[in-house]
């Protein structure tokens, strides 16, 4: 696993290949967010399940993106 912190200061557990410039992004109908990297052909790649500090109980419902930095 692989610590990280947010571009907004929240800090997340992720998966070992986590890396600057992934995104954390809530799916519909998840029950934990998800690290995706974006890929130059516009789609996106699931690295993985991730725990994000303060995501896990519902605080950051209205903030369903934040960029790794």
């Amino acid at each position: 696993r692989r610590l990280y912190l947010t571009e907004k200061g929240y800090l997340g557990l992720g998966p070992e290949s986590t890396a600057v410039g992934d995104q954390v992004f809530m799916l519909q109908s998840a029950r934990v967010p998800f690290v995706l990297r974006d890929n130059a052909d516009g789609s996106f790649e699931l690295i993985g399940e991730t725990y994000v500090h303060e995501f896990m109980d519902g605080r950051m419902a209205e903030e369903l993106k934040c960029e790794l930095g």
